[in-house]
């Protein structure tokens, strides 16, 4: 059966070439679809690192006129702790937190190369500087060892640190190259003599849940480093959040008026999210892809649809032929459809060798297309394979129900008026 349709297949080359062309080129891009759909997936399934669910920044500002009177120096640490006792007092709240570039979804990061000990190499990471409580507003899980306090400053620059997704370091200057976290004990700054022990580690974290896992070192904030322009992050409550933000700021803003700070603004960090990514563009980039593939699927369909038409009706005289001379409807339809397959199965292999080519290249870059990240979801050649066996099977059933229609129409025509049109 498989040797006489290859033989038909021979025989009508000119008709198939052109079907081949179209299957190719359908295969190409849904290939691609299907690689950025993956990656976009298996990136927002996995965990972030950190819960936002329930969380607020609070903004402090400045009053420029109120500064403290010449010789005296503000104690921000004690104004610091008085608005931590003033915001827990406040129903619903759970933990309060102050931080540097560390909380996500605020815009402020900052990144440094350490000299990590004993085996002096150089590692890039992510730096937070956080207080304790940090951990507990998003729920940072310790993986081992402990979380620092505010007293551990006044001895020692104990840090915390996470990983990259397979629990390393990655080398400074040598991309590719990673160091295990607990081969590091200590690190030292490009720029000073302190030295920097490892007391714990914590779960790693991404910067959203389309990027990847990044190494980060997370330092505990001095005392004279703290101040209520800080990032100030909270959690409350499930039961008290509801219009959280506009009864705190109402009920608190004189409660929070502190030296020269006063209260801004409560936000959530969900609100924050959505702003993050629709700026950084990836809201838009999900729109285009979703769109796109809805309006490639659609036409596609169709022209496969019009594609089988036309070649099942202008093969109808030959159809009828093979009826007239005893072949069941059956048979002719179970070759029409191993046609179908065997002209997609021969078009994939084409259109595999190109996509895994155009893969090497930046040519989806170039022309403005978005492309998956496959290292940030730690994807390998089985991503390929994935690709292939969803686009051949969803190609696969797109045709089979193109040419059924058709098939069905022309089986059904009379062998004598058949053999009249042959």
């Amino acid at each position: 059966m498989i040797r006489h349709i290859c033989k038909i297949i021979w025989n009508e080359r000119k008709a198939n070439g052109w079907i081949l062309v179209e299957f190719i080129v359908v295969f190409c891009i849904l290939w691609f679809c299907c690689d950025y759909l993956s990656y976009i997936v298996r990136s927002n399934s996995e965990p972030v690192g950190f819960d936002i669910d329930h969380t607020y920044q609070i903004q402090m500002s400045r009053k420029i006129q109120n500064e403290a009177p010449e010789g005296k120096k503000m104690d921000n640490y004690a104004l610091m702790q008085t608005f931590v006792n003033r915001v827990k007092q406040y129903p619903g709240v759970e933990s309060v937190a102050f931080s540097n570039a560390a909380a996500p979804y605020l815009g402020s990061l900052s990144r440094s190369s350490m000299l990590s000990l004993p085996d002096s190499i150089w590692v890039g990471a992510r730096t937070r500087q956080v207080s304790s409580e940090f951990f507990e507003v998003f729920k940072i899980k310790p993986e081992r060892g402990r979380i620092f306090n505010w007293e551990d400053k006044a001895e020692t620059r104990n840090v915390i640190v996470s990983g990259n997704r397979n629990g390393c370091f990655d080398y400074f200057d040598e991309k590719g190259k990673t160091v295990e976290l607990s081969k590091v004990k200590s690190f030292y700054y490009e720029d000073e003599k302190t030295e920097y022990p490892i007391i714990g580690v914590v779960n790693p974290t991404k910067e959203d849940p389309y990027s990847y896992y990044e190494p980060c070192i997370y330092s505990s904030l001095d005392h004279n480093e703290v101040n209520l322009e800080s990032e100030i992050v909270i959690r409350v409550s499930p039961h008290a959040d509801k219009d959280f933000a506009a009864r705190f700021t109402k009920e608190m803003r004189g409660q929070l008026n502190l030296g020269p700070y006063f209260l801004t603004s409560v936000t959530s960090l969900q609100e924050r999210k959505k702003e993050v990514l629709k700026n950084n563009g990836i809201t838009g980039n999900l729109n285009s892809i979703y769109a796109i593939t809805s309006f490639l699927v659609i036409n596609i369909f169709l022209g496969l649809i019009g594609t089988f038409w036309y070649r099942v009706q202008s093969r109808r005289s030959e159809i009828g032929t093979r009826i007239s001379m005893g072949a069941s409807k059956k048979n002719v339809k179970r070759m029409l459809f191993g046609e179908t397959l065997i002209l997609l199965f021969i078009a994939s292999f084409v259109a595999v060798n190109i996509c895994l080519n155009i893969a090497q290249t930046d040519f989806l870059e170039a022309i403005g297309l978005p492309e998956s990240r496959r290292d940030y979801i730690g994807a390998g050649i089985e991503q390929d394979f994935i690709n292939y066996f969803v686009t051949y099977l969803f190609l696969a059933v797109v045709s089979l129900f193109a040419v059924w229609y058709p098939a069905r129409q022309a089986v059904s025509v009379p062998p004598a008026e058949a053999l009249r049109e042959e």
